[in-house]
Parts: C-alpha cells; sequence; structure tokens
C-alpha cells in the first residue's frame, strides 16, 4: 500500500498538534486519488471500436462510444490508456497489447480493463456447445476462426496477467462466454470491501445475448450510455461512492433491456476469483466526513491566520521595545563603568601614604624581586567595616575595591597548582566570574591588619586554615625566577624555592594586575 504524503505550511505546524491532526486526517480522507492507490497500484486500460470493417457490415457508433470510454476512464485516474481504432485494431495489435504487453507489464495490485465495441460473433459447435468470438477490423468472414479472438484466447491472455483484477468489457452481442456465478459476499456484509478487493477477479459484461441487436441512442451505443452513466455514479446502488463491477451489471443489464424495448439484455458475471472490480465514483459517506472535516478545517486554519497575524504585529511592537531597553541598559552600563573608574580613583586619593623600608625577610638563596627592589609592605589597615562577606564564597576589600576568595585552597601546592586552581575557578565561573587570577604581593600586602586575631594578621571574615599564600610576583636566583609568597603570621615575604616548598593560594579579582 503506498503512502500519501500531505504537505502542511510550517506555520500550520507551529500552532499545536490538533491542527496538524486535522490537517492529515482531512488530506488522507477527502484526497480520492490517495483512496483509489490503496486499491490499486496502477491502473491500465486498452479500448478498442471499430466501424470499419474490412469483410464485416461498418457500424456507427463503436469508434464513438470507444472514444467516450477512453476519456472517462483517463478522468478516473487509468494510466496508461491505449487506444486502438478502425485498421489500428487488427488482431495481431490486439492480442499484442492485452496478451504479450498487460502480461509483461502489469503487476500483482494492479487493475486492467479491457473495452472492446464492434462485431461479435456466436459459434454453434456439433455437441451443442457455443463459442464467442470478438471480430478484430481485418477478419474475414470465410475464415474468420483463424483471425477471430474466441474466448478461449481470452481467458489465456488473462491467465498470464498477474494483475489482481481484470474487467472485459465487450460492446458486443454473443454467447459462449462461460460466466461462474455465486460465491460472492453481499455488499452490506461487514469487512465486504476490504474481502473484494484483495482477492482477486476477472470479471465481464457484454451489450447482449446471441441474436440480440445493439440498440443506439443519441450517437452512442445504448449499452455504453448507461456504462458510461454508472461510471459517472449512477450505479453506485449503496450510495457509498463506489461502484463495483457486480453493481455496474445490475445498474447496465435492466436500463438496456428497458431502453431497447426488450431487445438487448446485457449479460453480466465473473470469469475467476471471487473479489470485485472497483470504481471510484462519487462522494460516499467518508467523502461526505472528509469534506465536512475539511471545510471546518479551512475555517479553523482561517482563524489561525487571522491570529497570527495579529500576533505578529504585536511581535514587531515588542521586538522594537526590546531593541530600546537594550539601549539604555549598555548607556546604563557604560555609565557605572564611568562611576567605578571614579570610585576607585577617589578611594585611591584618600589612602594613607604607606610606610617606606625594608620588609623583613627569612633566609632565602641569593638573589632580588623582579622589580629591584625589596617589597614594601603597606601600612596595615585596621580591622573593622572595611572588609565585606559577600556569602558567596567571597570577600570584599571596600578599601580597595578587590574581590577575594574566603576560603583558597585546602592545602599547601605548589606555584604551578596554584595557577590550576585559578583555572579551575575561571572555568567554572566562580561567584560568577572568570577573571580569577593570583595576587600580587602588595595586594597580599594589603589585607594584612595591625592586631593579629588567631596568630594570623589576617580578618576573620578568611579562612584561618591558610598561615601563607603565594604571588605573581617573582624574584630572581641566579638565572632563574621564583615566585615570593606571603605568611600572614608575622607579614613575612617568604622567598624559598618553589621547587622545593607549597604554600596556599587565595585567588582574587579587580583592577588590572
Amino acid at each position: 500500500m503506498k503512502s500519501i504524503e500531505v504537505r502542511i505550511p510550517q506555520w500550520a505546524k507551529k500552532r499545536g498538534g490538533a491542527v496538524v491532526a486535522l490537517i492529515l486526517l482531512a488530506g488522507f480522507l477527502f484526497c480520492q486519488p490517495g483512496l483509489a492507490q490503496e486499491m490499486y497500484q496502477r491502473s491500465w486500460a486498452v479500448v478498442i471500436g471499430i466501424d470499419r470493417y474490412q469483410h464485416w457490415p461498418h457500424l456507427q457508433a463503436a469508434v464513438a462510444d470507444a472514444k467516450a470510454v477512453a476519456q472517462r476512464l483517463k478522468e478516473m485516474g487509468f494510466e496508461p490508456v491505449t487506444y486502438l481504432a478502425d485498421g489500428e485494431a487488427t488482431r495481431d495489435r490486439i492480442l499484442t497489447e492485452i496478451g504479450t504487453r498487460l502480461s509483461r507489464d502489469t503487476g500483482p495490485n494492479d487493475r486492467v480493463i479491457i473495452y472492446f465495441a464492434g462485431h461479435g460473433y456466436t459459434e454453434e459447435l456439433p455437441n451443442g456447445d457455443q463459442v464467442g468470438y470478438l471480430i478484430p477490423a481485418d477478419c474475414p468472414q470465410a475464415n474468420f476462426f483463424t483471425y477471430a479472438i474466441s474466448m478461449q484466447q481470452i481467458r489465456e491472455t488473462f491467465s498470464r496477467m498477474r494483475a489482481k483484477h481484470i474487467y472485459y468489457v465487450i460492446d458486443a452481442c454473443f454467447s459462449g462466454y462461460g460466466f461462474t456465478r455465486g460465491g460472492g459476499m453481499a455488499p452490506g456484509a461487514r469487512g465486504y470491501l476490504q474481502v473484494v478487493t484483495e482477492k482477486r477477479a476477472v470479471q465481464m459484461i457484454t451489450a447482449g445475448r446471441k441474436g440480440d441487436m445493439a440498440h443506439e441512442e443519441k450517437g452512442h451505443g445504448i449499452f455504453t450510455l448507461y456504462l458510461l452513466r454508472g461510471l459517472k455514479g449512477e450505479a453506485d446502488l449503496n450510495s457509498d461512492g463506489l461502484v463495483t463491477a457486480s453493481e455496474l451489471g445490475a445498474y447496465v443489464q435492466p436500463n438496456v433491456y428497458q431502453a431497447s424495448g426488450q431487445r438487448q439484455l446485457p449479460q453480466y458475471g465473473r470469469l475467476e476469483g471471487e473479489g470485485e472490480v472497483v470504481f471510484l465514483v462519487g462522494e460516499g459517506p467518508r467523502q461526505k466526513e472528509a469534506r465536512e472535516r475539511m471545510q471546518a478545517l479551512e475555517k479553523e486554519i482561517s482563524r489561525l491566520e487571522e491570529q497570527r497575524k495579529s500576533l505578529e504585529g504585536k511581535k514587531e511592537l515588542l521586538l522594537t521595545d526590546i531593541m530600546k531597553l537594550d539601549v539604555e541598559i549598555r548607556q546604563s552600563r557604560e555609565k557605572a563603568q564611568l562611576l567605578q573608574k571614579e570610585l576607585e580613583e577617589v578611594k585611591i586619593s584618600l589612602e594613607p601614604p604607606k610606610a617606606q623600608g625594608q620588609v623583613q625577610t627569612r633566609p632565602s638563596p641569593p638573589g632580588s624581586l623582579q622589580t629591584g627592589q625589596s617589597p614594601s609592605a603597606p601600612q596595615p589597615a585596621p580591622a573593622g567595616s572595611r572588609f565585606r562577606d559577600l556569602g558567596n564564597g567571597t570577600v570584599l576589600d571596600s578599601r580597595t575595591g578587590l574581590l577575594w576568595e574566603k576560603a583558597g585552597s585546602e592545602r599547601p601546592v605548589r606555584f604551578a597548582e596554584a595557577q590550576a586552581h585559578v583555572e579551575r575557578l575561571n572555568r567554572e565561573s566562580f561567584a560568577g566570574y572568570s577573571d580569577w587570577r593570583i595576587p600580587r604581593l602588595e595586594e597580599l600586602q594589603g589585607l594584612l591588619i595591625e592586631a593579629g586575631v588567631e596568630g594570623l594578621r589576617l580578618d576573620p571574615l578568611f579562612d584561618r586554615r591558610v598561615p601563607a599564600c603565594w604571588s605573581s610576583t617573582q624574584y630572581a636566583v641566579g638565572a632563574q625566577k621564583h615566585h615570593a609568597g606571603l605568611d600572614f603570621r608575622d607579614g613575612t615575604v617568604l622567598t624559598r624555592s618553589e621547587l622545593t616548598e607549597g604554600y596556599y593560594v587565595k585567588a582574587v579579582r579587580g583592577k588590572t594586575p
């Protein structure tokens, strides 16, 4: 069974599952070609009409009938439709089309219609049996057995076809077709359509019996006239939008019989199988329901389209407001940065001058600090309101504006590990920032308070486990450089080799290093 693709506009996809579901449902139910594709993979037709015979009496309406049938079958989705008229309809060409091409090309889920309008002939056999023949355009009367197409040959053609459903429509009067009747389901039975469309079926309808005369009306034989009416919906006896070959026969037979003054009685029946050839001819209950749902869906789509237009207008206004707010926020941030810079300049101008002189150091390898001078310690700041715990693992120095890591590393580390500690803080955006660094020596010295607390000259807000910390300030030992540390117990600058000693690290952010 072929799938059906229903394309949905992008905006409709955004409106919710209910609308998308309605679109899919309506597209599936209302699309008549889609329903036909469920029944048949492909529909073939060979339409033959012969007025101008070489050796038999000419006819008047066979070609016109064939043209009308070919047109109707195309409208119903048959493709390809092969049309043979008059001199084209030779015995060899007819057998090539129905015996060779259709046997070779049709598939197991295909439908085949073979329509023939022309002379038919019935031969009486010595044993009393009758054999029916179709007469091609080039068939002689004297030796018709050699050139006519017998019902036995017709049986051979459909027995070689792989098509699921085959329907012979013969607008000729003859006998000897050998119908098999009975064995089918009643049309109203549950599951009838599914069963008859799945089973193989070879069916036939003829214009009349042996000896009947084919009547014409309005330029068409009355058999084909009612056949076309039936295929346009008049044969839909149970109003389900579908016409089966049996329904078509049940419609054509009495109408032709009555219109001909009871002188022409069409015959119909099965040649093989228990299925039914099916035609989609109109709007049954399923299509009617789908049409009503489609109409409701179109109203819903119109409503949503209006709502979309309204929302898009509001969206434009909101975007404009957002852009204005973005500009105001950016301007406010720029003003805040300028004010922060001015505050820092004011703080620096108000700071007392730092005491000059040498800082007490512990014995260290020969060398000097990177600046070429001994680091000087700033005047210790009194404890009090200067430091503020921000509650997120940081302490703010309100005098310098520096933000400090409250705890620091969990253990003494070498300088490379101290760098890794700071990198991890930046990677994790500790306290919402990613510009943490190792402090300079003078910044560590700026933390010293005059009166020690619990053996450390460090504000009690800081972690008491950190007696000494690394700085980023370097000093030289010969050709090598090392980083200095600061001991918070007595304010001593530590200049021992970092290769053998480890200090804690307390990260800082703020001001340009």
